[in-house]
């Protein structure tokens, strides 16, 4: 390759978790889109065996402050915080895996817009609010950005338009 040729994305097998979910088929879609072979999986991620990890996380375990989630607003539902509570366990026991482990977790405000056109820009911050939306298809660009060209390694990102 010389300098005037385009740069090769670096192909890449791609499990999905979650696929049969709302964003894991906007992923699984945007993946093969991209002419990426995708192996989508709803149960029982761990018999995978993958050397990397990216899970998508839920905004309510963003800090609005250093150490204080957004569930842990006094004003936060109460029905809801036991489900926030077991994604911010989850994000301990990744964050206490061995090294050899690569993991990234992706997570969108709250503000999931479904039905809103994607426009292929994101912005990536780190386990932060970072903004209070993103359309669904941008979700979708900004995982499957992760998974073939890894900027992230070992941490919770943010990402919002």
């Amino acid at each position: 390759m010389t300098s005037t040729e385009p740069r090769q994305q670096r192909r890449a097998d791609v499990i999905v978790y979650g696929a049969g979910g709302q964003v894991g088929r906007a992923v699984v879609a945007e993946a093969r889109r991209r002419g990426l072979t995708v192996t989508a999986a709803v149960r029982d991620p761990g018999r995978a065996g993958v050397p990397r990890l990216l899970g998508v996380g839920v905004a309510t375990t963003l800090q609005t402050a250093p150490g204080i989630a957004v569930h842990d607003d006094p004003a936060f539902p109460e029905a809801h915080r036991t489900f926030s509570l077991g994604h911010t366990a989850a994000l301990d026991l990744l964050h206490a895996s061995p090294a050899t482990l690569d993991w990234v977790v992706v997570t969108p405000p709250m503000d999931l817009d479904r039905t809103a056109p994607g426009t292929g820009h994101y912005r990536v911050g780190g386990p932060h609010v970072l903004g209070s939306r993103i359309a669904q298809a941008d979700l979708a660009v900004a995982i499957v950005d992760e998974l073939t060209t890894p900027a992230h390694h070992r941490e919770q990102i943010s990402v919002a338009e």
